[in-house]
């Protein structure tokens, strides 16, 4: 039984495939493609990310990650390049239905994580949803 997101993504490459004039009258392709998306995908880490990542767990720190990617979409990208163990907690987009650089999201973390603002250290990659997201919050 498909889900609502499912449906969502096969939708989303029917539009693409008509867009491509590319006829998905059946909407076999569509499916196919929502269905082996990640099998296909070329995801990569930041170089030092491998590293890093437990070097930080293991002194102790406690790690989050706030996307705006969906938790279907971010589980199997973080099982794609190991780091499923990686996060104390992941807040995605559907967590509370809202996207970064609402303050809701970057609370809601730091509160799983049970630290406080002035506690946490923010890395990002866009100045408007990541940094500025993060500074309303006090986040260093």
């Amino acid at each position: 039984m498909a889900t609502l997101l499912d449906e969502f993504y096969v939708r989303w490459n029917v539009q693409i495939l008509r867009n491509l004039r590319i006829d998905p009258s059946t909407r076999k392709l569509a499916k196919f493609i929502a269905t082996h998306w990640w099998i296909y995908s070329k995801v990569t880490l930041y170089p030092d990310a491998e590293n890093l990542l437990p070097q930080l767990k293991g002194r102790g720190l406690k790690i989050g990650l706030i996307t705006s990617g969906l938790r279907n979409d971010i589980n199997r990208m973080l099982i794609k390049v190991g780091l499923q163990d990686s996060f104390d907690v992941v807040v995605t987009t559907d967590t509370l239905r809202k996207m970064k650089p609402e303050t809701e999201v970057f609370f809601y973390a730091l509160k799983k994580l049970k630290i406080a603002p002035s506690e946490a250290i923010f890395i990002g990659d866009e100045i408007e949803t990541d940094y500025k997201g993060a500074k309303k919050c006090g986040l260093t």
